[in-house]
C-alpha cells in the first residue's frame, strides 16, 4: 500500500508522544527521524576512522608483536567526557542489553559500506566467566554482535573460546598488571571443532535455496527405507533412490574470525583471547571494538592559532 510509509511515521509519532525516546548520549528527547543518538551527539562522537586504514593504525600497532592480527578498528575514542562513554556504562552496569544491540547496529551501519566485514566467516564475542555472566544476565559483547548481525548477516560463534579464570577488573590496573591478570585466562573449548562444524552446517541450511532444501528432504526420506522397522514403506517409497551419504566434512582451515569487544585500553585481554584462538589451524583474526582508550584521543576540535594584525602583515608577501 502506498500509505504504508506515512502510516508508519504516524504510528512512530504517536509512540514517541506516549513514550518519548531519549538520546543515549545527552538524554534529550529524540526526534521521530533520530535513533539512539540525537543529531548533535551523533556528530560529536569522537570517531577514530581506523576502518579506513585497518591494517596500520594506532590500535593495530598496539597489538603488533603480541598477537597476529589482520584488521583492527574501533568506532570511537573512549574517555570519560565522550558521549560514547554513557551508553557503554549503561550496557555493562545498568542492565540495558538493548543498548548493546542498538550500538552494534550503529557501528555496523558505518563500517559495512567500507568493506571492513568482507572475508569474515564468524563473529566471536569476548567471553565472560559464567559467574559474571549470570550476575549481569548477559554478555555485553554478544549484544554488540547481535546488532552487527542485523546489518551484516554474519554468524555469531558461541562457546569456542571459554574464560576459565575469573580475573579481577582491569579498570584500575597498569600495563604489566593487566598482562599478568589475564594470563592463561582463556582456553579453547574441547569441542571447538564440533561447534564450528555445526555452526557451518546451520549457516549453510539457512542460506540454502528451496531446491537444495528439497534435495535434503528427499535424502532424509530415502534413508528411512534402510531402517528395518520401516521396511513396509519400501514399495511406496521405491522411487526414492538412496544417495550415497557424503563423508563427514572436516572443519576448514583458514577461517577468519572477527573478535568483538566493548573497549580496548592496552589490548592485554584481547591478546590473551587470541592466543587461545590461535590453536585452531590457519585461523585469521580481526578485531572490532566500540571504544579505544588512547592518549591520542582528541578532546575537542583542533586549536585555532590566533594572530595579531601585525603578525598577519608580516606573513603577507
Amino acid at each position: 500500500m502506498p500509505t504504508r510509509g506515512p502510516m508508519i511515521s504516524v504510528w512512530r509519532r504517536w509512540a514517541d508522544l506516549l513514550s518519548p525516546r531519549s538520546c543515549a548520549g545527552c538524554h534529550c528527547r529524540l526526534a521521530p527521524g533520530e535513533d539512539f543518538f540525537c543529531s548533535r551527539c551523533h556528530l560529536e562522537v569522537p570517531r577514530t576512522y581506523y576502518h579506513l586504514s585497518p591494517y596500520d593504525n594506532e590500535m593495530a600497532r598496539l597489538l603488533w608483536g603480541r598477537a597476529s592480527v589482520e584488521r583492527c578498528t574501533a568506532f570511537a575514542f573512549y574517555t570519560s567526557k565522550s558521549n560514547i562513554c554513557r551508553p557503554l556504562y549503561r550496557l555493562k552496569y545498568g542492565h540495558h542489553p538493548e543498548v548493546g544491540v542498538a550500538l552494534g547496529r550503529l557501528v555496523a551501519q558505518e563500517l559495512h559500506p567500507t568493506g571492513f566485514f568482507e572475508g569474515v566467516d564468524f563473529l566471536l564475542a569476548m567471553p565472560l566467566t559464567q559467574k559474571r555472566e549470570r550476575h549481569r544476565g548477559y554478555n555485553q559483547c554478544e549484544k554488540l554482535a547481535e546488532g552487527i548481525i542485523d546489518i551484516t548477516g554474519l554468524t555469531l560463534l558461541r562457546g569456542v573460546v571459554v574464560r576459565v579464570k575469573d580475573t579481577e577488573t582491569q579498570t584500575h590496573k597498569k600495563g604489566r598488571e593487566r598482562i599478568e591478570n589475564v594470563k592463561n585466562a582463556f582456553a579453547l573449548a574441547e569441542n571447538a571443532s564440533e561447534l564450528i562444524h555445526r555452526t557451518l552446517l546451520r549457516a549453510q541450511k539457512q542460506s540454502a535455496s528451496p531446491a537444495e532444501r528439497l534435495t535434503s528432504l528427499l535424502n532424509t526420506l530415502s534413508s528411512l527405507i534402510r531402517h528395518p522397522s520401516l521396511s513396509f514403506l519400501k514399495p511406496s517409497l521405491s522411487f526414492l533412490k538412496p544417495s550415497a551419504s557424503p563423508p563427514h566434512p572436516s572443519v576448514p582451515t583458514g577461517l577468519h574470525f572477527l573478535l568483538i569487544d566493548d573497549v580496548i585500553t592496552t589490548g592485554s585481554t584481547l591478546c590473551a583471547c587470541m592466543q587461545a584462538l590461535k590453536k585452531l589451524p590457519g585461523v585469521k583474526i580481526s578485531v572490532l571494538t566500540v571504544g579505544f582508550s588512547s592518549s591520542a584521543c582528541p578532546l575537542g576540535p583542533p586549536p585555532v592559532e590566533k594572530t595579531t594584525s601585525a603578525e598577519a602583515a608580516d606573513k603577507t608577501p
